[in-house]
């Protein structure tokens, strides 16, 4: 299978190359572990000369390898692939809400997601009434994610608001203070995919600054004094 780096550069993809997601899932159990990492993809259609990616990792929307996650997915969305195999579900998604998203992209488009390490299988098939419920449990447990976030932020929130700290010192990285509260400002998600890449090791407290236009002690109080804000 020909690869592409993660700076979404593509090249042409050789036709005799197409093999199953079986033997992928195979193959990825018993492969290498640098293959763990990547994203594999059965072509379908003999006419898309775009290429084929491996090795795109999903990172923060704006991050360096972003692109070419993004240029999967639409690709997956034009019904170029059969299927995409993964070892773990991080590959595809940070979050079970990702993961619903990507699941129904994928979906509409007739396209397969194998995980290997999990051993699912996640088939487009409407007649299927264990897909069928696999499906609703994901917009579910999707839905309850991003409910248990905003309390957790919530609790965050107002623990801060009892420390004497909140009253003299500075708002957190992005966030505002409005009539003695703390508010979430514009940029406050790209700055938890940020943070969130640093605690995967993804990025280094000082790569999180310069993305984030912030210094690196911001970076490292966001950890050791204010992780309740960010999810971390």
């Amino acid at each position: 299978m020909v690869s592409v780096a993660p700076n979404a550069q593509r090249r042409r993809y050789r036709r005799d190359i197409r093999p199953h997601p079986r033997r992928l899932r195979a193959a990825l159990r018993e492969g290498e572990p640098s293959k763990l990492n990547h994203i594999h993809v059965v072509v379908r259609s003999e006419n898309v000369d775009q290429g084929v990616l491996v090795g795109v990792r999903l990172t923060a929307p704006d991050g360096p390898d972003a692109l070419g996650f993004q240029v999967l997915l639409e690709d997956v969305e034009a019904g170029h692939y059969d299927a995409l195999v993964v070892y773990e579900g991080s590959r595809v998604a940070r979050s079970i809400r990702d993961l619903s998203r990507t699941v129904d992209r994928g979906r509409d488009a007739g396209t397969e997601l194998h995980i290997v390490s999990e051993g699912l299988v996640v088939q487009p098939d409407d007649e299927n009434p264990y897909q069928t419920a696999l499906f609703q449990l994901l917009g579910v447990f999707a839905k309850l994610e991003a409910k248990i976030k905003r309390q957790n932020i919530s609790e965050g929130i107002a623990a801060r608001q009892e420390n004497e700290e909140y009253h003299h010192g500075p708002a957190p990285l992005e966030f505002e203070k409005a009539n003695g509260q703390l508010v979430e400002a514009g940029d406050y998600q790209r700055v938890v995919e940020g943070l969130d890449r640093v605690a995967r090791g993804d990025l280094s407290q000082r790569q999180a600054a310069t993305e984030l236009d912030t210094l690196c002690r911001t970076v490292q109080r966001s950890f050791e004094e204010r992780s309740e804000l960010y999810r971390l």
